[in-house]
């Protein structure tokens, strides 16, 4: 394949100054000394039927259509056939085909015919490597093709009913662009995978190949076995470059996109395929998108940045050094969250790399910070949690405190413990006077650390300081805090057990807070009634009792007297009569209390004095009556005299309306004879 492209190069660049000069046809010799590099360039030959439109390539008289291609029976091509087709151009078929095979002696493929193929019986191969074409590239090819020709055949296979193209699609889509019936091709007789093969090295070997069609080609032949340095030696490309490749492949498809339509560089786009999927996609969103998926702005966001600010925008939107944490990195190292082990040619320079799982690194810090928190603790019983102001939301805090320990807020005016000395290690020395001299500081400083500690551990034992243990983002402060001179407590462990007693109250008191919402927005599910709630309910209904029956049953007409303990061995103790009381005062209470504006309510009150106080009822009810039926009777009096006086009203209203009507009629009638007697004089 190499040579078939050199011999190319080298005939674009003998024809260049006649490239838009048509001349008569001429032999393929003379055609390829007079083709224009633009056309070498492309790759394609015109393949029109119409004469007037013929360019100087000979490959592009008419010729008849290849209907039928016979396996060789040896060799690559011995034994090919084509049957007599319609005579075009004053020549059939088989004498079209043996002009062409003497064309063929000159062509770079050696031993190959080129015959012209019905663009109707071409179909493109599944296999073809190149997956994404460029709309503007293709205008631009046929542009080429209409003007000076294709120079090169496609190269094609018979499958079936069809040929399949092996390589060539490009100049395949830019004819069929030009609406050509035929067009230039080499038949080969290959097996499956060697057309994979052939597609795959051809495309490989252009330089305007996209980087995710390579990416697919490459995935493919590792899926069948192949490795990085085999697939490197194949295709003269280093080891790096493959892997580079291979690598785009993880990118989702809307960022491969992005890289296609070259709006990100191919630096960019491996920097972002080391990311996880769920990094790529927020980053693609807020960064990369645009406006909306089809914008094309070039500068939008992060798109046009360099790879050096591309990497570096990364890493601190999305990653975590990993040297600023103090946990136990053994097992990040190894980690294919690690960026380090995205890159098989990474440059880690000693380096932990950068987490891109915030969840795990969140996780795994946390737990070092409250391991070392704990421990620092049952190391000082005197400590105390701390932070600094109170409604800090520090996980580790919180934790601490669910476990029991107590958090005290020490404000501003803090001090810290002073920073432990690093003990000098001769390695990192040149002379052994350098080292001397670093281990006599480090003696030195050693001894002022022991003294300022030996200070502090005293102030906090004779209470001029307050220690506390302080759980910060990454790490465990040891902070003091001076306080007002006090005399120094008597009975340490008498104050702690006294403050068990107190965290035990408080945590009944809270436990009954949080059963009440419970009770409030929860419904009972369906069960049996049992005796202590049955306790409970008579427990509760002593509150109602008379003061009567209060006395009889408690020794006091005051309900509020008895504590809680009175109450409940007063209800384990109840007969079915006292009961009955309980209850039925609970019921008057409550008929009482409620029954202002509410009929049925108040009926049932009624119904209830009738039943226990019938006489005391009886009796009101007929006294109310009384006094009820007496006020009707007077308003009945009131309406029997208002409605005698309306009806003498209305009764000399009426004599007084028929006075009138008769006065009215009397007028009219002498009105009526004045004007009769007007008319008739």
């Amino acid at each position: 394949m190499k040579t078939n492209k050199n011999n190319t190069a080298n005939t674009e660049n003998k024809t260049r100054k006649n490239a838009k000069t048509p001349t008569k046809p001429q032999s393929a010799k003379a055609v390829k000394t007079s083709a224009p590099k633009a056309a070498a360039k492309s790759g394609a030959v015109s393949a029109q039927e119409q004469p007037v439109a013929m360019p100087t390539c000979i490959m592009c008289e008419p010729v008849a259509l290849l209907t039928e291609h016979t396996a060789p029976a040896s060799g690559q091509n011995a034994g090919q056939t084509v049957p007599a087709a319609k005579t075009i151009g004053g020549k059939t078929g088989t004498e079209t085909l043996s002009e062409e095979r003497r064309i063929s002696e000159n062509d770079d493929m050696t031993g190959q015919q080129t015959v012209m193929i019905d663009m109707n019986v071409l179909r493109p191969s599944s296999y073809n490597p190149r997956k994404y074409y460029d709309k503007k590239g293709i205008e631009e090819l046929a542009v080429t093709l209409n003007e000076v020709g294709l120079l090169q055949p496609i190269h094609v296979r018979a499958v079936g009913e069809y040929y399949e193209i092996i390589f060539g699609e490009r100049r395949f889509r830019a004819a069929r662009s030009l609406k050509w019936k035929r067009i230039p091709a080499y038949i080969r007789t290959v097996s499956d995978e060697m057309a994979r093969d052939m597609a795959l090295t051809e495309n490989l070997q252009r330089e305007d190949m996209r980087p995710m069609d390579e990416a697919a080609a490459y995935i493919g032949q590792v899926r069948e076995g192949k490795d990085i340095y085999t697939l490197a030696a194949k295709y003269g490309k280093s080891d790096r470059y493959i892997y580079d490749r291979l690598k785009l492949n993880d990118l989702i498809p809307p960022i491969a996109d992005l890289l296609n339509r070259e709006l990100i560089c191919i630096g960019a786009a491996l920097e972002i395929a080391k990311c996880e999927r769920h990094i790529q996609e927020d980053m693609y969103e807020n960064r990369l998108k645009g406006e909306n998926e089809n914008d094309d702005n070039p500068v939008y966001g992060w798109r046009g940045k360099s790879v050096t600010d591309f990497k570096r925008l990364i890493l601190d939107t999305y990653t975590t050094d990993l040297e600023r944490y103090n946990f136990d990195k053994t097992e990040c190292l190894k980690c294919p969250h690690n960026t380090n082990t995205y890159d098989l040619f990474a440059d880690c320079n000693g380096k932990c790399g950068h987490c891109t799982d915030t969840d795990c690194l969140r996780a795994k810090n946390e737990a070092y910070v409250l391991a070392k928190a704990t421990a620092l603790l049952k190391e000082n019983p005197r400590a105390v949690v701390g932070q600094c102001y109170a409604g800090s939301h520090n996980s580790c805090v919180n934790e601490l405190v669910a476990q029991g320990y107590e958090c005290k807020n020490y404000g501003y005016d803090y001090r810290r413990f002073p920073t432990e000395p690093v003990a000098p290690r001769r390695e990192t020395y040149e002379k052994p006077e350098q080292f001397a001299e670093a281990e006599q500081r480090y003696k030195q400083e050693r001894e002022e650390y022991e003294t300022e500690i030996a200070r502090i551990n005293d102030m906090v034992e004779q209470g001029d300081a307050r220690l506390y243990i302080s759980p910060c983002d990454k790490d465990v402060a040891m902070v003091y805090k001076p306080v007002q001179k006090r005399p120094v407590e008597p009975d340490f462990v008498k104050r702690l057990t006294e403050q068990k007693t107190s965290n035990i109250q408080k945590a009944i008191a809270k436990t009954v807070e949080a059963t009440r919402e419970i009770v409030k927005d929860n419904v009972e599910p369906v069960s049996a009634y049992t005796e202590l709630e049955d306790y409970m309910l008579y427990f509760v209904l002593l509150d109602a009792l008379r003061p009567e029956h209060r006395q009889t049953l408690t020794g006091s007409r005051y309900a509020c007297l008895l504590s809680s303990e009175q109450k409940l061995a007063i209800v384990r103790e109840l007969t079915p009569e006292q009961k009955d009381v309980i209850r039925r005062d609970f019921i008057a209470a409550y008929l009482c209390e409620k029954t202002a504006n509410d009929k049925i309510l108040g009926q049932m009150l009624c119904e209830y004095a009738s039943m226990h106080y019938p006489d005391k009822y009886g009796i009101a009810k007929a006294k109310i009556e009384e006094e009820c039926e007496n006020k009707n009777n007077r308003l009945d009096e009131r309406i029997a005299e208002f409605k005698a006086k309306e009806k003498v009203r209305a009764e000399a209203a009426e004599k007084k309306n028929a006075r009138k009507m008769e006065l009215a009629k009397k007028t009219e009638g002498k009105t009526g004879k004045q004007t009769d007697r007007e008319q008739a004089a």
